[in-house]
């Protein structure tokens, strides 16, 4: 199973380091064409990236990124539309997985962080008043209906033996 965060440092005799940099080389490279999100903060060197404020800022950025590569150690990618090429060459790289965000920390800004990522899904939220529910077996699951009578809408979940076993102790 792949670690949830990937981390490189320059300079680290970790055994992994290498390995950890091919990985988040091939992330970096599969940017070309995409849509991402350009965000930076600044923080002291104890603080988690994770938990700064990554609400849209003034300066933040979306933007289709092309000519995303790497040589040597250095990032490097250009804005669609735009002719200068840009580059930073990172202290540390720390790719999370799960959200598919980029943390760069740059060597020659030690108090910044950068955070390149996918745009992240806005979810709609609909509220549902239940009028009735059933759940019943279905495919090796299970499905849970809704019924709100007053929109007229009837919500189907599947859900999994497990799922369901979580729902049941919550």
């Amino acid at each position: 199973m792949e670690p949830l965060t990937v981390v490189w440092r320059y300079g680290d005799s970790d055994p992994e380091n290498p390995a950890h940099f091919e990985t988040i080389s091939q992330w970096w490279s599969r940017l070309n064409g995409q849509t991402i999100t350009w965000r930076q903060r600044l923080m002291d060197q104890t603080s988690d990236p994770r938990q700064l404020d990554w609400e849209v800022e003034r300066f933040d950025e979306q933007f289709v990124c092309h000519g995303a590569e790497v040589r040597g150690i250095s990032l490097y990618w250009q804005k669609v539309g735009q002719d200068n090429e840009r580059n930073s060459t990172p202290a540390k790289l720390e790719l999370d997985t799960l959200h598919q965000h980029l943390y760069i920390y740059p060597k020659s800004q030690p108090d910044l962080v950068i955070r390149v990522g996918l745009p992240e899904v806005t979810y709609q939220t609909l509220t549902v008043t239940a009028s009735q529910w059933e759940v019943a077996a279905k495919s090796g699951g299970y499905q849970l209906s809704v019924l709100d009578k007053t929109q007229g809408l009837k919500v189907e979940i599947a859900l999994s033996a497990e799922q369901m076993e979580t729902l049941k102790q919550q």
